[in-house]
């Protein structure tokens, strides 16, 4: 797969300047250089090559000590040459940054400046998701990035599969929705993705399953949300775009996790609700639990 050359960061083209934010034109890679980060990279050399966009690769150094700052950032810029150099089909082609940054949300304030300085149009990041007991990290790089981002955040998680991109890598999206406003704002980004790269479409709404309801419950709420994912659809312009649409009753989580393995979903993608403060300290949302399980990459976008 040929891949398109990639302006420096400080020359962003006028084209790029005045794109539609759904064609992805400037997407900034956060990196801290371990697999799940390479495997990041890759996807976003895939958006670059479909979208014409330009693309940014950044690590953040946390300063906790200003005198060891010049050896961590000389420390970074070999880690960096490393890291672009084992990228097959990469070749100099992205603009690299490392930022430095104080503070326990040092990642999010160092993306934050990028993304107004630059107009970045999607963020792209891997993470680990929980740990070997289970645990969420929560407070996370990534965590901070999706939680606290306006733009579209394609997050890579620890489940998804790796080796060599195919040329088209969506063909199976599953797009899930809770009718809100940050689920509306990402159906944009659904027809995008569905129009280039001739993707099918799974349209999915998870209703928390009540106790005591009955199959006639169910299957009158099947028929009003499907009815409402339709309407949705054909609203959006979305001429062209192959979907069908599911109902599913349960926790939502799960009902994610296990429809995007039944239709073999190689993208989801989904609304996320702000969250105020410190990341740490408030539980899991239904997002990250699906960033963190999912066996592909989860885009997500905030209203």
């Amino acid at each position: 797969m040929r891949l398109p050359a990639i302006h420096p960061v400080h020359e962003f083209s006028e084209k790029a300047l005045n794109a539609d934010p759904v064609l992805f034109s400037r997407i900034l890679v956060a990196t801290d250089f371990s697999s799940i980060s390479r495997r990041a990279l890759q996807y976003a050399l895939c958006f670059a090559h479909r979208f014409g966009s330009e693309i940014c690769l950044v690590h953040v150094i946390a300063d906790h000590l200003s005198e060891s700052a010049a050896n961590d950032h000389k420390v970074a810029e070999q880690q960096m040459e490393e890291f672009t150099r084992a990228i097959p089909g990469n070749s100099g082609c992205c603009t690299v940054v490392i930022e430095h940054a104080e503070g326990p949300l040092s990642l999010w304030v160092a993306i934050e400046r990028l993304i107004n300085r630059y107009k970045v149009t999607l963020i792209v990041a891997g993470t680990r998701g929980v740990g070997a007991r289970s645990e969420p990290f929560l407070g996370s790089g990534v965590e901070q990035i999706f939680r606290h981002a306006t733009c579209p955040v394609l997050t890579i998680g620890p489940a998804t599969q790796e080796g060599d991109l195919p040329d088209v890598p969506f063909k199976n999206v599953l797009y899930v929705t809770d009718f809100g406003p940050s689920a509306g704002r990402a159906l944009g980004y659904v027809v995008s993705v569905a129009h280039e790269f001739g993707a099918r479409v799974r349209f999915l709404h998870v209703v928390e399953d009540m106790e005591g309801s009955g199959i006639p419950t169910h299957e009158h709420l099947r028929q009003i949300h499907i009815q409402r994912m339709k309407h949705a659809l054909s609203a959006s312009h979305a001429a062209g775009v192959q979907a069908d649409f599911c109902v599913r009753f349960g926790n939502v989580v799960d009902e994610i996790l296990r429809i995007s393995h039944e239709i073999g979903a190689d993208l989801v993608i989904m609304g996320a609700k702000a969250t105020a403060g410190w990341v740490g300290h408030v539980p899991l949302s239904t997002v990250y639990n699906v960033v963190a399980r999912a066996f592909c990459p989860v885009l997500t976008v905030r209203a």
